[in-house]
C-alpha cells in the first residue's frame, strides 16, 4: 500500500535539502541529480533522485571507488536500475547481499498484495511517459518513491551495500540516457565509513504543556541542528502513562519537519499536539527522530505533569 505518510513526508523528501553526511564533489548547483546515503555500521544505504527529469534519462547505474579499489570505479548495480515498480521485478540489482535480497522480494510481494492497483500507476512505462510529458511531475512522484527506503529500492532508486570496507568511499551516478551509459559520473559524493554517525540530538529546550483551549497536550522541542545529519527529518512520538509500562504510539502516521535552516539560525524546532488524551494525568513522552533510511536517533524524553501547568 502507498504509505499514508507520503504527503507529510513531502516536506522532507522533495525539498532535497537532505544532503547526508557526505561531501558532494560534482557537478554544479544547477544539476537536477541528487545522491544521498547513510552508513549504519553494518551497511551503506544509497538513494538517487532528480528534482526534474532529465531528457532521455532511462536508467541509472551506481558505482563506487576507494583506496581498496585503486580509486577505479566499480559497478555496484548488477544491471542498470530501472525506475518504476513491477510485481515480479528481480531486484537483484539493488543489493549485494542474498539475505537482504530475499527480504526485499518479500517486501515487494507484500506491497503488491496490499495495493496492486495503486502501484500500477508507478509502473515503468507509465512513469516514463509521465516524466516525458512533464519533467517536473517527478516532484509528485517522489512522494511515493522516496518516503520509505525499501520502497525506493523496489522502485529502482537506490542500492543497499552490506558490510562494505570501512574507508573513505566515493559513490557516483552514471545515468543511461537514450540507451547509452554515461562514461563519467553526473554526480559524486564522498562518505567516510569510519566516521561515527551523529545520532544524539543536543537539546536546547523541551516542554510539554496543555494544548490549545486546554485540550490535549502540546510538546515543543528545540535541538541544535549540527547534532544530527540533515536527512533526519522524520519522527514518531510514543507515550507512557504514569503507573503503567505500556508504550503507545501517539501519532498515526510518520511525521515530517523541515530541517532547512534560515540564515543565522542554529536550532531546529519540532512540535506535536497529542489531541485525544486526558491531560489531567501524568505521562512520559519519547520523541524518536529518524532518517530517510529508517535509522533512529536516540530518543528525546519529555515529562508531562498536570500539576505543573
Amino acid at each position: 500500500m502507498l504509505k499514508q505518510f507520503f504527503i507529510t513526508s513531502l516536506l522532507l523528501i522533495t525539498s532535497f535539502n537532505l544532503l547526508a553526511s557526505g561531501t558532494e564533489n560534482a557537478p554544479n548547483e544547477e544539476s537536477p541529480y541528487n545522491l544521498m546515503g547513510e552508513h549504519d555500521g553494518k551497511g551503506m544505504s544509497v538513494v538517487w533522485a532528480v528534482n526534474e527529469w532529465p531528457a532521455g534519462l532511462e536508467k541509472m547505474v551506481i558505482k563506487k571507488k576507494s583506496a581498496s579499489t585503486g580509486n577505479e570505479w566499480t559497478t555496484l548495480t548488477k544491471t542498470p536500475l530501472s525506475p518504476g515498480v513491477k510485481a515480479d521485478k528481480a531486484l537483484d540489482n539493488v543489493t549485494d547481499n542474498a539475505e537482504f535480497l530475499a527480504e526485499m522480494k518479500q517486501y515487494q510481494k507484500e506491497e503488491f498484495e496490499k495495493n496492486a492497483k495503486g502501484l500500477a500507476s508507478l509502473a515503468n512505462e507509465k512513469l516514463m511517459k509521465a516524466v516525458a510529458d512533464n519533467p517536473k511531475v517527478i516532484f509528485w512522484v517522489n512522494m511515493s518513491i522516496l518516503a520509505e527506503y525499501k520502497f525506493a529500492l523496489m522502485a529502482g532508486f537506490g542500492f543497499k551495500e552490506i558490510n562494505p570496507t570501512k574507508e573513505v568511499v566515493t559513490y557516483g551516478l552514471f545515468p543511461v540516457i537514450n540507451g547509452k551509459e554515461a562514461t563519467t559520473p553526473v554526480l559524486t559524493k564522498e562518505f567516510d565509513l569510519n566516521a561515527k554517525t551523529k545520532n544524539e540530538p543536543v537539546i536546547a529546550s523541551k516542554k510539554a504543556e496543555k494544548g490549545m483551549n486546554d485540550k490535549g497536550i502540546k510538546i515543543d522541542i528545540t535541538y541544535e541542528a549540527s547534532s544530527l545529519p540533515e536527512h533526519y527529518g522524520l519522527y514518531n512520538v510514543y507515550r507512557t502513562e504514569s503507573g503503567t509500562k505500556e508504550k503507545v504510539k501517539a501519532n498515526k502516521n510518520l511525521k515530517a519537519f523541515d530541517t532547512k535552516l534560515a540564515e543565522g539560525e542554529k536550532n531546529i524546532t519540532l512540535d506535536f499536539q497529542d489531541k485525544e488524551i486526558d491531560n489531567t494525568k501524568k505521562y512520559t513522552y519519547e520523541i524518536v527522530i529518524t532518517s530517510l533510511f529508517g535509522i533512529n536517533a536516540k530518543p528525546i524524553t519529555v515529562e508531562y505533569t498536570p500539576t505543573a501547568q
